[in-house]
């Protein structure tokens, strides 16, 4: 099963375009690099003073150029810039990449859901993306480390959504009914649903069924590296992402080792008086230890209203020291009148 062609042909020149600009920056950024690097050597060359020191740099400089030569040629005969000056350039769009696929894939297919009758669809509950996981893209593919989210969650604000479409939010971050955490395994999220809405229902029961069983998760503002190895497509390695804007369930994911799930509760009288009991249990014992912690504060400040012991010691021993040194000095003063 495929997508629509249109639809199919436009998911597919984006994240061909995308791919081909961040391979062509990573190109100029290396080539810079490697540049500055040379030059760096050979004004070391000039200065040198020792001939073994010479000996040295001219080899480093071999080696940069050698290391030069082969970052041209792979990036020369790289499919994804091949397939890109191919088709001719592909409209930047709104600069977002998305990770969904554009044709089925085998998906791992568990259970279905069996306990929907006796319970309540509280969340969802999956993995929009996988560290050290590969997504292909034919001419290329892409792996994510870890790490890479860590600068979106602090300022992003994310939307969870069906199948990318703005039109069936079900969940956002601004207001913490989605959830992200950036965990040793990928991106997790949890999703509070709406009770007795069309729309979460609609993903809940196909999700249930299994109908649909993967996430995906769109971004901008990415640092990455390329990889080039004879035999293998080129390898995007996601190092940081700067901007994430929805993640969600999605028919078709790109990551095929993302996972989504529905998070059940019961709703039974005996569930709902237990836990009233317990949340009055709770509220109680709450009281209890504010009641002691004002009591031993009240302690406190009773015991620093009243003079202390101490206190009152070191003063009475200080006026018996003067008492005594007053009565010497009068024994004194009656012996030299005397």
């Amino acid at each position: 099963m495929n997508l629509p062609a249109n639809t199919e042909r436009a998911v597919t020149q984006g994240k061909r375009a995308a791919a081909a600009r961040s391979l062509q920056n990573f190109r100029s950024r290396k080539r810079d690099e490697l540049a500055e690097q040379k030059k760096s050597l050979s004004r070391q060359l000039a200065i040198a003073v020792t001939e073994q020191r010479r000996r040295e740099l001219r080899a480093a400089i071999a080696r940069n150029e050698k290391e030069s030569r082969e970052h041209e040629a792979a990036c020369n005969q790289s499919k994804l810039l091949q397939t890109e000056q191919r088709h001719g350039p592909t409209a930047d769009g709104d600069g977002i990449e998305r990770r969904v696929a554009t044709t089925s894939i085998a998906l791992p297919i568990g259970d279905p859901i069996t306990t929907r009758a006796t319970g309540q669809v509280l969340k969802l509950h999956g993995y929009a993306a996988r560290f050290n996981t590969y997504a292909d893209f034919g001419d290329w593919r892409e792996t994510i480390q870890p790490g890479a989210f860590a600068s979106a969650l602090k300022t992003s604000d994310v939307c969870c959504l069906y199948n990318h479409d703005f039109n069936y939010v079900l969940g956002r971050s601004a207001n913490r009914t989605l959830r992200l955490y950036e965990t040793g395994q990928g991106l997790e999220y949890y999703v509070d649903l709406l009770p007795d809405d069309g729309l979460c229902a609609m993903v809940a029961d196909r999700i249930q069924r299994r109908d649909v069983s993967g996430c995906s998760f769109s971004f901008s503002d990415v640092t990455d590296t390329w990889v080039f190895k004879k035999g293998q497509p080129d390898t995007r390695i996601i190092t940081s992402i700067g901007k994430l804007y929805d993640v969600g369930p999605v028919v078709f994911p790109a990551y095929r080792d993302t996972s989504v799930e529905l998070l059940f509760e019961e709703r039974s009288e005996e569930l709902a008086a237990e836990r009233v009991d317990g949340f009055r249990r709770y509220r109680e014992a709450g009281q209890r230890q504010r009641d002691h912690a004002l009591s031993r504060l009240e302690s406190r400040l009773d015991r620093c209203r009243r003079p202390s012991t101490r206190i009152r010691d070191a003063k009475e021993r200080f006026r018996r020291h003067q008492l005594n040194r007053v009565g010497r000095n009068l024994a004194t003063h009656s012996t030299i009148l005397s």
